[in-house]
């Protein structure tokens, strides 16, 4: 359970209730990882980061039914955006 952080430790870092990581995590936004003798509810890198990013969705008020749609829809990083050089040095964006 190394590198996994406490539903506590991520409410008060974030400032954000309990109540509300368990709600993210019934909508199916986030996951948490359990085991047989441990009870918490513990979060890793990726689930941190993708909570960063709700909390900024919701602080430009797009709901969570949206917030479920944008991330339904998403393509992982390592499939979007990419830089192709050009000989002239210059590059141009283009999707994958």
């Amino acid at each position: 359970m190394k590198d996994l952080i406490k539903i506590r430790e991520i409410s008060a870092k974030y400032d954000i209730s309990a109540r509300t990581l368990r709600y993210c995590e019934d909508m199916g936004l986030l996951t948490s990882k359990r085991s047989n003798d441990y009870a918490y509810r513990l979060y890793d890198s990726c689930n941190i980061r993708r909570l960063e990013q709700i909390l900024i969705l919701r602080r430009l008020n797009i709901s969570i039914k949206d917030i479920q749609r944008i991330f339904r829809t998403a393509r992982p990083i390592s499939s979007g955006l990419r830089r192709t050089e050009r000989p002239s040095g210059s590059g141009r964006w283009k999707t994958g």
